[in-house]
Protein backbone atom coordinates (compact mmCIF):
# COMPACT_ATOMS: atom_id res chain seq x y z
CA UNK A 1 0.00 0.00 0.00
CA UNK A 2 2.62 2.64 0.53
CA UNK A 3 3.56 1.87 -3.23
CA UNK A 4 0.21 3.18 -4.22
CA UNK A 5 -0.50 7.04 -5.03
CA UNK A 6 -3.07 7.49 -2.29
CA UNK A 7 -4.84 10.44 -1.03
CA UNK A 8 -4.10 11.14 2.79
CA UNK A 9 -7.51 10.63 4.00
CA UNK A 10 -7.80 6.90 1.98
CA UNK A 11 -4.97 5.67 3.90
CA UNK A 12 -6.66 6.22 7.51
CA UNK A 13 -7.91 2.57 7.65
CA UNK A 14 -4.09 1.18 6.21
CA UNK A 15 -2.95 2.99 9.15
CA UNK A 16 -5.19 1.46 11.77
CA UNK A 17 -4.25 -1.86 10.52
CA UNK A 18 -0.59 -0.98 10.89
CA UNK A 19 -1.42 -0.22 13.99
CA UNK A 20 -3.26 -2.93 15.25
CA UNK A 21 -0.29 -5.36 13.63
CA UNK A 22 2.27 -3.00 16.17
CA UNK A 23 0.79 -4.92 18.97
CA UNK A 24 2.80 -7.64 18.48
CA UNK A 25 6.74 -7.20 19.21
CA UNK A 26 8.21 -8.68 16.55
CA UNK A 27 5.63 -7.72 13.83
CA UNK A 28 6.21 -4.11 14.93
CA UNK A 29 9.72 -4.65 14.31
CA UNK A 30 9.50 -6.54 11.24
CA UNK A 31 7.34 -3.26 9.66
CA UNK A 32 9.69 -0.65 10.93
CA UNK A 33 12.14 -2.06 9.59
CA UNK A 34 10.72 -2.49 6.25
CA UNK A 35 9.54 0.76 5.97
CA UNK A 36 12.95 2.35 6.73
CA UNK A 37 14.49 -0.18 4.55
CA UNK A 38 11.99 1.02 1.89
CA UNK A 39 12.77 5.02 2.68
CA UNK A 40 16.56 4.11 3.06
CA UNK A 41 17.46 2.10 -0.18
CA UNK A 42 14.53 2.65 -2.47
CA UNK A 43 13.82 6.62 -2.94
CA UNK A 44 17.08 7.41 -4.82
CA UNK A 45 15.82 7.22 -7.94
CA UNK A 46 12.70 5.22 -9.71
CA UNK A 47 15.10 2.11 -10.48
CA UNK A 48 16.16 1.31 -7.39
CA UNK A 49 12.28 2.08 -6.45
CA UNK A 50 11.08 -0.75 -8.67
CA UNK A 51 14.03 -2.69 -7.48
CA UNK A 52 12.42 -2.40 -3.93
CA UNK A 53 8.98 -3.09 -4.75
CA UNK A 54 9.72 -6.67 -6.81
CA UNK A 55 12.23 -7.54 -4.04
CA UNK A 56 9.45 -6.89 -1.16
CA UNK A 57 6.70 -8.79 -4.33
CA UNK A 58 9.15 -11.61 -4.28
CA UNK A 59 8.97 -11.52 -0.26
CA UNK A 60 5.46 -12.12 -0.47
CA UNK A 61 5.17 -15.45 -2.18
CA UNK A 62 2.98 -17.77 -0.53
CA UNK A 63 5.79 -20.80 0.89
CA UNK A 64 4.34 -24.00 -1.15
CA UNK A 65 2.59 -22.58 -3.78
CA UNK A 66 3.72 -23.56 -7.52
CA UNK A 67 4.55 -19.95 -8.40
CA UNK A 68 6.95 -19.59 -4.75
CA UNK A 69 8.71 -22.79 -5.81
CA UNK A 70 9.90 -21.38 -9.16
CA UNK A 71 13.24 -21.14 -10.04
CA UNK A 72 13.34 -19.97 -13.09
CA UNK A 73 12.83 -16.29 -12.06
CA UNK A 74 16.07 -14.14 -12.51
CA UNK A 75 16.56 -12.57 -8.78
CA UNK A 76 17.04 -9.28 -10.00
CA UNK A 77 13.95 -8.06 -11.66
CA UNK A 78 13.93 -6.86 -15.46
CA UNK A 79 12.88 -3.53 -15.91
CA UNK A 80 9.25 -3.75 -17.57
CA UNK A 81 8.81 -7.24 -16.41
CA UNK A 82 6.26 -8.84 -14.17
CA UNK A 83 7.75 -10.85 -11.23
CA UNK A 84 4.58 -14.13 -9.95
CA UNK A 85 4.15 -13.44 -6.53
CA UNK A 86 2.47 -16.86 -5.65
CA UNK A 87 -0.97 -17.71 -6.27
CA UNK A 88 -0.67 -16.59 -10.00
CA UNK A 89 -0.75 -13.24 -9.06
CA UNK A 90 1.73 -11.19 -11.54
CA UNK A 91 3.30 -8.16 -9.55
CA UNK A 92 3.41 -5.17 -11.55
CA UNK A 93 4.89 -1.81 -10.72
CA UNK A 94 2.38 0.90 -9.59
CA UNK A 95 1.32 3.25 -12.01
CA UNK A 96 2.19 7.03 -10.63
CA UNK A 97 4.54 5.59 -7.93
CA UNK A 98 7.57 7.93 -7.71
CA UNK A 99 10.18 8.44 -4.73
CA UNK A 100 8.31 11.38 -3.59
CA UNK A 101 5.32 9.46 -3.01
CA UNK A 102 6.50 6.50 -1.41
CA UNK A 103 8.63 8.49 1.01
CA UNK A 104 5.56 10.60 1.86
CA UNK A 105 3.20 7.59 2.28
CA UNK A 106 5.77 5.74 4.74
CA UNK A 107 6.96 8.39 6.75
CA UNK A 108 3.34 9.70 6.82
CA UNK A 109 2.52 5.84 8.43
CA UNK A 110 5.75 6.03 10.33
CA UNK A 111 4.51 8.86 12.13
CA UNK A 112 0.83 7.81 12.22
CA UNK A 113 2.09 4.72 14.41
CA UNK A 114 4.18 7.47 16.71
CA UNK A 115 1.71 9.62 17.19
CA UNK A 116 -1.36 6.78 17.92
CA UNK A 117 0.21 3.80 18.83
CA UNK A 118 1.67 4.04 23.05
CA UNK A 119 3.67 0.58 22.18
CA UNK A 120 5.87 2.53 19.92
CA UNK A 121 7.15 5.26 22.02
CA UNK A 122 10.73 3.70 22.64
CA UNK A 123 10.86 1.32 19.54
CA UNK A 124 13.08 4.29 17.55
CA UNK A 125 15.59 4.53 20.74
CA UNK A 126 15.57 0.76 21.23
CA UNK A 127 18.77 -1.75 19.43
CA UNK A 128 16.66 -3.38 16.86
CA UNK A 129 20.05 -5.17 15.11
CA UNK A 130 18.00 -9.00 15.65
CA UNK A 131 16.08 -7.70 12.62
CA UNK A 132 17.48 -8.65 8.93
CA UNK A 133 16.16 -5.21 6.79
CA UNK A 134 18.45 -3.73 9.77
CA UNK A 135 21.48 -5.72 9.52
CA UNK A 136 20.69 -5.56 5.59
CA UNK A 137 21.34 -1.90 5.37
CA UNK A 138 24.23 -2.08 7.77
CA UNK A 139 25.95 -4.77 5.62
CA UNK A 140 25.55 -2.71 2.38
CA UNK A 141 26.09 0.48 4.04
CA UNK A 142 29.71 -1.03 5.26
CA UNK A 143 28.83 0.22 8.69
CA UNK A 144 31.44 -1.12 10.92
CA UNK A 145 29.66 1.09 14.00
CA UNK A 146 26.38 0.26 15.96
CA UNK A 147 24.37 3.28 15.12
CA UNK A 148 22.31 1.23 12.48
CA UNK A 149 21.03 -0.76 14.88
CA UNK A 150 18.80 2.12 16.23
CA UNK A 151 15.49 3.07 13.73
CA UNK A 152 15.98 6.60 14.70
CA UNK A 153 19.33 6.62 12.96
CA UNK A 154 18.52 5.43 9.66
CA UNK A 155 15.72 8.33 10.01
CA UNK A 156 18.30 11.17 10.69
CA UNK A 157 20.90 9.59 7.39
CA UNK A 158 17.57 10.35 5.42
CA UNK A 159 18.40 13.79 5.97
CA UNK A 160 21.34 13.21 3.21
CA UNK A 161 19.04 12.09 0.69
CA UNK A 162 18.44 14.67 -2.12
CA UNK A 163 15.33 14.42 -2.86
CA UNK A 164 14.10 14.28 0.54
CA UNK A 165 15.95 17.83 1.25
CA UNK A 166 14.18 19.38 -1.86
CA UNK A 167 10.89 18.49 -1.00
CA UNK A 168 9.63 21.01 1.62
CA UNK A 169 6.66 18.60 2.26
CA UNK A 170 8.83 15.90 2.97
CA UNK A 171 10.86 18.10 5.12
CA UNK A 172 7.96 19.03 7.09
CA UNK A 173 6.85 15.54 7.73
CA UNK A 174 10.17 14.29 8.82
CA UNK A 175 11.02 16.94 11.08
CA UNK A 176 7.65 16.41 12.43
CA UNK A 177 8.35 12.70 12.99
CA UNK A 178 11.90 13.21 14.59
CA UNK A 179 10.54 15.26 17.06
CA UNK A 180 7.80 12.78 18.15
CA UNK A 181 10.56 9.80 18.19
CA UNK A 182 12.41 11.52 20.41
CA UNK A 183 10.41 12.58 22.61
CA UNK A 184 11.11 9.66 24.89
CA UNK A 185 15.00 10.72 25.19
CA UNK A 186 13.32 13.63 28.40
CA UNK A 187 12.15 10.78 29.43
CA UNK A 188 14.86 8.52 30.05
CA UNK A 189 17.50 11.83 31.04
CA UNK A 190 14.68 12.74 33.90
CA UNK A 191 15.01 9.20 34.54
CA UNK A 192 19.29 9.02 34.76
CA UNK A 193 19.30 12.96 36.07
CA UNK A 194 17.04 11.16 39.56
CA UNK A 195 19.93 8.60 39.67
Amino acid sequence: MVFVPQLYYKRENFFKTLGYLCYNKQTRSEIIALLLYILQEGIMDQSSLEAIYFQLCQRAKIPGTPDATKNDEPKTPVKGSRPSVGLGISASFPIGCTGATVATQAIDVIQYLLENESHMKFHFLSDQESNPFIRKMGKKHKLKDSSYKYPINILFNLLGNKQINEDTNLMDILSRTFQIATKPLQLIQAKLDEA
